[in-house]
């Protein structure tokens, strides 16, 4: 379960602190740009996300350094090789969450991937890496690997669909933006209520 700001629930809007972890995947500044895109993708569900870096000794949080809270949650930003020449689909990234519990800890995200396609599509790489890292938190947060028919969870992310670059293609979908409400509101009850 994300850590929520209980007092935050009572009035619409949900902090959810998020650990990053960054090793040398991607510079500073493209990190920090990817990171904004994804704060801004789910703002307009109500939800703020708190970066806790953990890998920049510069803006190392000390958190870092303790077990996860309870409620915490991760992303990994990890670099892997995409074939030279390769045209199929490549998942962007993964969500680890445990399904009888509708909880994640860990999402995982594959920066060689997004610039592969976002090199495909003759679009920004940090805009496409942020998406990808608010999908991968929205499974997280609500606890389920399910995707939506339209919209930042719909399972597949074509090069077209980056080109083109159609807002309506990048934001939470209203049934997926209600559910990640709901998912947030039932567990920052489950956190009160300890």
């Amino acid at each position: 379960m994300p850590r929520i700001d209980v007092s935050a629930a009572d009035v619409g809007w949900m902090t959810v602190t998020v650990r990053v972890y960054n090793p040398e995947a991607l510079p500073h500044a493209e990190e920090q740009r990817a990171l904004a895109m994804a704060t801004d993708v789910l703002a307009p569900a109500d939800i703020s996300l708190r970066w806790a870096h953990c890998h920049d000794a510069r803006a190392h949080d000390p958190r870092c350094g303790e077990p996860m809270a309870a409620g915490e949650i991760s992303l990994r930003l990890v670099r892997g090789l995409v074939p030279p020449g390769y045209a199929g689909t490549l998942a962007l990234g993964e969500a680890l969450v445990e399904p009888r519990r509708r909880a994640g800890r860990l999402a995982t995200v594959h920066v060689d991937r997004v610039s592969w396609l976002a090199r495909a599509a003759e679009s920004d790489a940090a805009t496409l890496l942020g998406r990808a890292i608010a999908h991968e938190l929205v499974h997280l947060i609500a606890g389920s690997g399910t995707h939506g028919s339209y919209g930042l969870m719909r399972p597949i992310w074509s090069s077209r669909d980056v080109a083109e670059d159609r807002a309506a293609d990048w934001r939470l979908s209203r049934p997926d933006a209600s559910m990640l409400r709901a998912s947030l509101a039932r567990q920052a009850a489950t956190l009160a209520a300890r």
